[in-house]
This record gives C-alpha cells, structure tokens and sequence, in this order.
C-alpha cells in the first residue's frame, strides 16, 4: 500500500517563521521557512536551495507519494539535508526536494512535535 502525505490540507495551520539556512553554520541565508501542522514530510523547492545542491542531493529508492491540498501529485527528486537556525535554536534538517510548492519550503508535524 502506498502511503500518501498531504501538503498544505485548507484544514491545517501554517506558521512562517524567521531562520536561516545553508549547508552550515558559515554559509546561511535568511529565509522563512513554513511550521506546517498538516504536511507529512519535511519540503523545499528548488528556487530555494543554496548554490550547488544538486551534488548534496541523496538519491532515495522509495521517495513519498507527496500531493498537495487539491490531491495533485508534487514530484520529489531526492533528498537533502541543510542546517536551519532560528534565533538559538538550531538542527539539521532533512527535505525532500521539489519543483513546486505554493511556499519556499515546510517544515512538517514530525520536526514541529520534535522542535516547538
């Protein structure tokens, strides 16, 4: 059975927040990154990733059905991980990263219960 993960459910909260993020702590950027309380994976769009991600990309076997809120199939085409930062708190954080999303990226319910 294929499990599928929804983004952006009209029936969910979505919170921007200030943060930074990069391949690490000496090469961020200021971005705002979306809490979303519905999506199931972590996201980023490819317009917001730093120069040259696509040789830290990690190929994944078995990436998640994503849809978005009208059920329309969002492509992943791997994985990355990037250092976010939002004041004193800082993680790494794994993205699948896609084509395209109403917003620069979200952040899903699992870094939320994790995190907040």
């Amino acid at each position: 059975m294929t499990r599928v993960h929804r983004v952006l459910a009209p029936v969910y909260r979505q919170y921007p927040i200030p943060a930074a993020l990069g391949f690490d702590e000496a090469r961020m950027r200021l971005m705002t990154p979306t809490l979303d309380t519905g999506a199931g994976p972590s996201i980023i769009r490819v317009d917001s990733l730093p120069k040259g991600w696509e040789k830290r990309l990690h190929p994944r076997p078995h990436l998640p059905h994503i849809v978005d809120a009208n059920k329309n199939p969002i492509s992943a085409q791997g994985m990355i991980t990037l250092r976010l930062r939002s004041g004193a708190f800082a993680t790494d954080v794994d993205f699948f990263v896609v084509q395209r999303l109403a917003v620069p990226m979200l952040l899903c319910t699992s870094f939320i219960n994790r995190n907040v």
